[in-house]
């Protein structure tokens, strides 16, 4: 159903999570134990979404295009 775009949804949520997190990080100190922690989820959820789109292969199985056969 959305192939392709759940890995972008998720990014995009934790994203979110890391800008709710620095916008008011004495709310997020009990699950993010770190106060720059949010700024690490953004920038993991924006590295996220780069290899997302740079891969197109699903884990674990070979790149279609490059097998000789």
């Amino acid at each position: 159903m959305l192939k392709g775009y759940r890995t972008y949804i998720v990014a995009a949520i934790i994203a979110a999570i890391g800008v709710l997190a620095e916008m008011s990080p004495e709310q997020w100190t009990k699950l993010i134990d770190d106060p720059s922690g949010g700024l690490g989820l953004i920038v993991s959820s924006i590295i996220f979404a780069i290899m997302r789109k740079i891969t197109t292969t699903p884990p674990g199985k070979s790149d279609a295009s490059s097998d000789p056969q």
